[in-house]
């Protein structure tokens, strides 16, 4: 377990829950960068189908709908696997954690905050996943990393402050600060669950782990039926459903499944620095979609904070010292 390890999905989720992946495998080496490459383009496409379902329905109802939708097509995959499922209250309670953090409350939050920012904003603020995870990790594994880790995080930090509090005049039309808090505190949820499903995938498959995350999180999500405007979701148009089906079908399911496949033939160090190119594919992506306009000081921005991730990346993976247990 990582303190910030690039090594899963940021979406979504996946970021530190690669703990069981072991050695990489023996398999046709060629097909790994291809299939790294297009699975971070995949989750690129997060913020930007997100974006496009809320400005067709209630955000709320868009969580939801992810949920329930990943959740039903992720049962029929866990029980055809069911005797790799998770085992023993302790790896069940950090299940549900992790379900809690990086499948509940990080769609909601990324949801509303998408009504109140722009796709590009929320792209670069989720550049941070990989710092807040290895923050929330200090505690939780009590190891303490090097003083280039803590430099990196200040570094990519100091970036996402900068983004949020500068108001340029596209910033001032389609981005507000209270927007990009939601989807900090959205990233920082789903940090927390990534830690959380991490520790839980070291006695479980990391897969097992995934799927039986969506479908807790479905089921925590079933009383949310009364919140939701059902004849609202079918008035929705084609955008607002193609954006659910793909946040639920290939954000979730098909992304895990190619990174999975990625990590355990090309291993975590050389896999997992293709999610530095992910912020910058949504930016892309974000213009060319959203019509957003990407401004020059964002692509500044972003090179702060992927900089400060990077350097976070390369020189925290080595604890340097152990916590002391409280008293």
């Amino acid at each position: 377990m990582r303190p910030a390890s690039s090594s899963g999905g940021p979406d979504d989720g996946g970021a530190a829950v690669t703990a069981s992946v072991e050695q990489p495998v023996r398999a046709p080496q060629s097909l790994v960068v291809p299939v790294a490459l297009l699975t971070v383009t995949l989750w690129a496409g997060t913020v930007i189908a997100t974006k496009l379902a809320v400005t067709e329905m209630q955000p709320l109802a868009v969580a939801l709908s992810r949920a329930w939708l990943a959740g039903l097509l992720a049962l029929p995959l866990a029980l055809l696997s069911l005797k790799d499922r998770p085992r023993g209250a302790l790896a069940w309670r950090g299940l549900a954690a992790a379900a809690l953090g990086a499948n509940v409350l990080w769609p909601i939050l990324l949801a509303f905050g998408l009504t109140m920012t722009s796709g590009s904003h929320a792209a670069l603020i989720m550049a941070s996943l990989p710092i807040l995870a290895g923050l929330i990790a200090v505690p939780v594994d009590r190891r303490w990393p090097g003083g280039r880790w803590w430099l990196g995080c200040a570094i990519a930090f100091a970036g996402t402050i900068w983004l949020i509090f500068r108001r340029g005049t596209e910033d001032a039309a389609e981005a507000s600060v209270l927007g990009d808090l939601l989807v900090l505190v959205g990233c920082a949820a789903a940090a927390f669950g990534y830690v959380a499903g991490a520790r839980a995938a070291t006695s479980a498959a990391a897969w097992q782990v995934v799927l039986w995350g969506m479908i807790l999180a479905a089921l925590l999500l079933l009383p949310g039926l009364v919140l939701v405007d059902l004849s609202g979701l079918l008035q929705a148009g084609r955008d607002a459903w193609l954006g659910i089906a793909y946040l639920a079908a290939v954000s979730s399911l098909l992304g895990y499944a190619l990174w999975y496949w990625a990590l355990a033939r090309g291993g975590v160090a050389r896999v997992g620095s293709f999610q530095f190119l992910q912020p910058m594919i949504s930016l892309v992506l974000a213009a060319i979609i959203l019509r957003e306009v990407v401004e020059p000081i964002l692509l500044l921005i972003a090179a702060v904070i992927l900089s400060g991730v990077w350097l976070a990346q390369s020189g925290g993976r080595r604890p340097i010292a152990k916590l002391e247990k409280s008293k």
